[in-house]
């Protein structure tokens, strides 16, 4: 089971703040808007890393006063696999809302970075599903 996120700016801090984070494999499961898709740059595609997501809060989800974003990877086989081709009939294009499933790992230099392991765009019903659920008390505890 992945720790679910709906604000990018709690989980940009989670792995900041916690030197630990890549001891144990854990998933995150980050909800949120498309924002860029950026080509990396040559070390990354050395370790075998295509291209880098920046994701943000959904409008549904955000605080329009804290608009920080999450940046992850993308490795070859998931580029191909669910974004070069698409996933459930959609293409996760700039602006789309989509559902991340998200890993630490550690690059070569040490450094620690999301890791995109499964990528889905979203409908708007499942959207209006999942801010009915976080409004709700259970939702709102499972978010915390």
């Amino acid at each position: 089971m992945s720790r679910l996120f709906i604000h990018a700016g709690h989980l940009a801090r989670l792995i900041a703040n916690d030197p630990q984070v890549t001891a144990a494999p854990v998933r995150y499961r980050l909800i949120g808007q498309l924002l860029e898709i950026i080509t990396v740059e040559e070390s990354l595609r050395k370790q075998g890393y295509v291209c880098e997501l920046q994701v943000k809060d959904l409008p549904e989800f955000g605080r329009r006063e804290l608009q920080e974003t999450v940046r992850a990877v993308v490795g070859e086989s998931i580029y191909i696999s669910q974004m070069a081709t698409g996933c459930r009939g959609h293409q996760p294009l700039r602006g789309a809302a989509v559902s991340l499933c998200l890993g630490v790992s550690l690059l070569n230099d040490a450094t620690s970075v999301f890791e995109v392991l499964d990528i889905q765009v979203l409908t708007t019903k499942e959207i209006e599903r999942l801010h009915s659920f976080v409004q709700s008390t259970m939702g709102a505890q499972f978010v915390q």
